[in-house]
């Protein structure tokens, strides 16, 4: 796990992970469910490793949907690899 970023992630937003996105390599479908479970995995780690009650914790996927870098590069797919955190 990418533990500083995790950290910093609870820090800016209180540990809600809401969605994850992938970048748009492979097939929607595809690439929606590895979206959510790249979600679930976070909130599993904000659960196991930092205590936090996994009633406060939503996830959701969004697969290729919503790029923040449309560029197609090695760098910008990276950068659409991501899980969002939302506070509510």
């Amino acid at each position: 796990t990418d533990q500083a970023g995790i950290d910093q992630a609870m820090i800016d937003a209180d540990g809600t992970p809401n969605y994850a996105d992938t970048d748009s390599d492979g097939d929607d479908k595809v690439n929606l469910e590895l979206s959510k479970k790249r979600a679930e995995a976070v909130k599993d780690i904000l659960v196991k490793e930092f205590g936090i009650d996994a009633s406060r914790l939503s996830t959701d996927g969004k697969g290729e949907r919503e790029p923040i870098d449309k560029a197609n590069t090695k760098v910008a797919k990276a950068n659409n690899r991501r899980v969002e955190l939302i506070k509510t």
